[in-house]
């Protein structure tokens, strides 16, 4: 039936714009970079309050390394790491700080590395 949407059209209509708004709110960054040879890296620096969540998807030439990590003093913590030619997933802050989302190529050949990522907090 054509003319007027519908109750359940119109409660569907604003329940989307309502989500839709709240992803607003993520900061994306979006990038491709070659990675040089035999230890080659690209890093981004995220600003997370506790709670803040960061996610990514990424895919590269061959596999490469890719971890999530801060600096304490002298000391680097590592969160998670993966060893893979592309990989998509999400972690969540256990802490407020400054985390780093770096991809490092073991390999003897240049990769190239496309990325996409959004977060709660900001790049820095």
């Amino acid at each position: 039936m054509l003319g007027r949407p519908s109750l359940a059209a119109a409660c569907i209509g604003v329940l989307l714009s309502t989500a839709l708004a709240g992803c607003s709110d993520l900061a994306q960054l979006e990038d491709a970079v070659d990675l040089a040879h035999s230890g080659g890296t690209h890093e981004v620096n995220v600003e997370l309050g506790d709670g803040d969540l960061v996610t990514w998807d990424w895919t590269a030439g061959s596999a490469i390394d890719f971890n999530v990590h801060t600096h304490q003093g002298r000391d680097v913590v590592v969160h998670f790491d993966v060893n893979n030619p592309a990989h998509g997933g999400q972690w969540v802050a256990g802490s407020a700080g400054t985390y780093s989302l770096q991809w490092t190529n073991p390999g003897n050949m240049t990769v190239h590395l496309e990325y996409d990522l959004h977060t709660d907090g900001k790049f820095v």
